[in-house]
């Protein structure tokens, strides 16, 4: 349980991970229920979630092509960018130049012509979020150019810019002040849905304990082979094909989840693992465990509160369970049940 040392006007940060069609929604859906919690705009942030983490993968040399992205979902107005977020970051010398103007004019062609739509959806997203519109908000425009500014000043030091003091304040500032808006606003404590993702393990330390004292970050996992099953079914950038190199990512991102819980755990950060089909099936009385902590959390954080209705149904939940056997993918999934034994619930047997 928590320490109830401290103030309830400390922030307390309550996340939900998930490894991608890993079930972290239901977790989600449940959390809602409890009349102090509240999902910011009822769903993800993604000014968070592409954007804070977008931009970081990218100084650690992951995913060059993914800064347009989080620009987008950061700050629309692309006026606005060169103030905000300067150079840009994946950028050096001639090519790098070369290579930005490429980049930025072919991004820009595809969101204005293509996706003009999405763009609004973005600008009027972003501004719900921040409970004021953006481009006039000076204080959200601040931190978002000092976390880009932080970035590049500690560009190219590897894979372990989350555990970087300079960055992690930078983040975390950043996402206070969404939590701060809908705290001061609405009065409950936000949820925050995949805003740190079991994706990129190493993440989940990015929140500094100067600006969250309190964490909670409840990490879902799923059976691998009905994981893979949805991710085929609906991600768009998985195939059966893939299925090795799906087995490859499942086991390296849960020994790092593993390592950086081991690693980072505390007294008042609490990190917890589990399984969606435990979850659902309630397996070892789990969900009257979580209720204790997710209440005992809740009540130092000053959201005493009791559960009432809310979206998520036990029934509708666990016909995502054994999905993989109507797959039709029996070597894709007999060779998941081979190499990831270790990983496999019963109940999707």
């Amino acid at each position: 349980m928590f320490d109830e040392a401290g103030s309830s006007g400390e922030r307390s940060a309550l996340f939900v991970s998930g490894f991608r069609w890993s079930g972290s929604g239901a977790v989600v859906d449940w959390l809602r229920s409890h009349r102090g919690a509240v999902l910011p705009g009822d769903g993800e942030i993604f000014a968070i979630n592409y954007g804070v983490m977008g931009l970081l993968q990218l100084a650690e040399g992951k995913r060059w092509h993914g800064e347009r992205l989080a620009r987008l979902a950061m700050c629309p107005e692309r006026r606005l960018w060169g103030d905000v977020f300067g150079p840009w970051l994946a950028g050096k010398g001639r090519a790098g130049r070369t290579l930005a103007r490429w980049a930025d004019l072919v991004f820009m062609a595809a969101a204005l012509v293509l996706t003009a739509d999405r763009v609004r959806w973005y600008d009027a997203d972003l501004s719900r979020q921040l409970r004021r519109n953006y481009r006039g908000d000076a204080e959200y425009l601040r931190r978002l150019g000092d976390y880009a500014a932080c970035l590049r000043e500690v560009k190219g030091g590897g894979d372990d810019l989350a555990a970087e003091p300079r960055v992690q304040l930078a983040a975390s500032r950043l996402i206070a002040l969404f939590y701060d808006r809908w705290r001061a606003e609405d009065g409950r404590l936000p949820i925050f849905d995949n805003a740190l993702s079991g994706r990129e393990p190493e993440y989940l330390a990015l929140l500094h304990r100067e600006i969250f004292p309190r964490q909670l970050i409840l990490l879902v996992r799923r059976d691998p082979r009905d994981q893979f099953a949805d991710l085929v079914r609906y991600s768009r950038s998985t195939w059966s094909w893939n299925v090795r190199r799906f087995i490859r990512d499942y086991r390296r991102r849960h020994r790092q989840a593993q390592a950086v819980m081991g690693r980072c755990a505390g007294a008042n950060r609490r990190f917890r693992l589990f399984s969606f089909e435990d979850f659902v099936m309630d397996r070892g009385g789990l969900r009257s465990e979580l209720t204790a902590e997710v209440e005992s959390f809740l009540a130092v954080a000053g959201m005493a509160g009791d559960w009432g209705p809310g979206p998520f149904v036990v029934a509708e939940s666990a016909c995502n369970i054994g999905i993989w056997k109507k797959s039709g993918m029996r070597q894709a999934m007999a060779l998941i049940t081979k190499e990831l034994p270790e990983f496999l619930v019963a109940e999707a047997d």
